[in-house]
């Protein structure tokens, strides 16, 4: 009978020495939680993005739902608790994150303005220099303060990085100009633009006044080859919307290029 008893006393300790390794193996562990974002450039105001997960377990599982999402900066971004959808509401930078089971993943973004498309707005004189051969011809007659043309303009924009084409009414366009978007949402530049014995130089300031709408202020300069002096204009932008659709150029007396060709016919010839 001893030799049974042993038996079985062996028997029950190693049962019960594997049944107690199996309870000590630990539980996988979070080791990090992380945010991918949908861009990695600026977030365009106005957007809608989608930023997306990954909690890290000490076993090699990754989690991608059930985190809990906010942002630092509401007036810049606010995101939805569950989906991690942020909408860019203002210009900025806010930090986007996602809280899972006591851990924080985090991620900066910086938001700016989306020129990109069709400028459909109006431009009004507030003042006007004629000098030399335009002063004797009274130039600034027709760029009398309040005098208003159509200012249409196509932008191609990547990131912060923006090409634009002006126009300043009828057939005219400006040359391609590239400026950056400032901190502030700001648009400046500048192009020459040689259209016979005319040259203008044409500065453009332009800058948000609303999601989908700009405001700003230009001015123009009007020299001609054989015409002593030049005609400075300068006007604000009235707040225009910025679409996908192509806007119609200007047409008839609601354009510069119109306006200075009725001074330049007062020239002597």
């Amino acid at each position: 009978m001893r030799p049974i008893v042993l038996a079985i006393l062996v028997s029950t300790l190693s049962a019960a020495c594997g049944g107690s390794r199996n309870a000590s193996q630990p539980s996988p562990v979070l080791t990090g939680v992380t945010i991918t974002a949908p861009s990695t450039g600026a977030l365009f105001l106005g957007e809608t993005y989608t930023f997306s997960m990954s909690a890290r377990l000490s076993d090699g599982t990754i989690v991608t739902t059930g985190g809990t999402w906010g942002s630092d900066a509401p007036s810049v971004a606010t995101v939805n608790s569950s989906s991690g959808a942020a909408q860019i509401v203002g210009l900025g930078e806010a930090t986007i994150y996602v809280d899972y089971q006591g851990q924080r993943g985090t991620h900066r973004i910086r938001s700016t303005v989306g020129y990109d498309g069709t400028l459909s707005a109006i431009s009004r004189v507030t003042s006007c220099v004629d000098t030399g051969d335009w002063a004797a011809v009274d130039a600034c007659e027709e760029f009398p303060n309040g005098f208003e043309a159509d200012f249409p303009g196509t932008f191609t924009q990547s990131d912060r990085t923006v090409t634009a084409v002006m126009s300043l009414g009828g057939e005219y366009q400006a040359d391609p100009a590239i400026g950056q978007v400032s901190d502030s949402g700001e648009l400046r530049f500048e192009t020459v633009h040689k259209d016979g014995d005319m040259t203008v130089t044409v500065g453009w300031t332009l800058r948000p006044s609303g999601v989908d709408q700009v405001s700003g202020s230009h001015a123009l300069r009007f020299e001609f080859v054989g015409v002593a002096g030049y005609v400075d204009v300068a006007a604000t932008i009235l707040p225009g919307p910025i679409t996908r659709i192509a806007a119609p150029g200007a047409s008839g007396d609601r354009s510069y290029d119109a306006a200075m060709a009725r001074a330049s016919r007062r020239l002597p010839r």
